[in-house]
């Protein structure tokens, strides 16, 4: 908690890229929840500091440590969520997701999907921020776990309000979770069998029919019993 205060001042202050790389990597590491979250009032002070560096460097590693110093804060609860939504990194976040460096999508994504696991207003926040359209390339990425981080922040969407499960199927993405349900990778058919659970349990019936006539049926009953697709 000490060592906060005087980091958060170089962050305030330098400009140098080199320096900001250090800076930022040290604050992610402060932010880390190791073995528990560090003290809020420790933490706060950083982030209007920390977002502005997210919201102002072209950098790849202060964006990536940048980007895990806020997935760490998320971790810990509603009110850190709160405070990082309330600080406008939602957007920055948002197009973070199509950065050409997956070293800064991991922790961006991360951290979008821990905002998701907020309220139905956090959510709200990020899906105003325009997430919806990068999930529909994430969801072919390269990389596995962008591909299992991706189908998680779904799932979790589609386990909010009616008007959120008509956003996903707005944005064209049942197919990719339907796709994914059927993945040979077994974490990702799961995280997309609770994708269509929660849409399932959260949706309107015409949002389940929507999923139904997609030719959900099979994971549909797959998601409900537990068997393989």
């Amino acid at each position: 908690a000490g060592a906060m205060e005087p980091l958060v001042a170089l962050l305030r202050s330098t400009e140098k890229v080199s320096a900001l790389r250090n800076e930022a990597w040290c604050l992610s590491n402060l932010c880390r929840i190791n073995p528990t979250p560090p003290a809020w009032e420790s933490v706060a002070p950083a982030i209007p500091v920390l977002a502005h560096v997210l919201s102002t460097s072209e950098d790849a590693d202060v964006l990536t440590d940048a980007c895990w110093a806020f997935s760490y804060m998320l971790d810990a609860g509603n009110d850190r969520i709160q405070a990082l939504v309330d600080a406008g990194t939602c957007p920055r976040l948002a197009e973070l997701l199509a950065h050409n460096s997956s070293n800064v999508v991991s922790p961006a994504l991360r951290a979008v999907g821990n905002i998701i696991t907020g309220d139905d207003a956090q959510t709200q926040a990020v899906l105003d921020a325009g997430v919806l359209p990068r999930f529909a390339a994430l969801v072919s990425h390269t990389k596995r776990q962008i591909r299992k981080e991706t189908c998680r922040a779904m799932s979790n969407v589609l386990a909010g309000t009616q008007a959120q499960v008509q956003q996903v199927i707005d944005a064209g993405l049942l197919p990719a979770v339907l796709t994914l349900a059927e993945s040979p990778d077994h974490d990702i058919r799961r995280e997309a069998h609770y994708a269509i659970h929660n849409l399932v349990d959260s949706g309107s019936g015409d949002q389940v029919g929507v999923l139904v006539a997609l030719g959900g049926a099979r994971p549909l009953v797959a998601a409900c019993t537990g068997q393989p697709a």
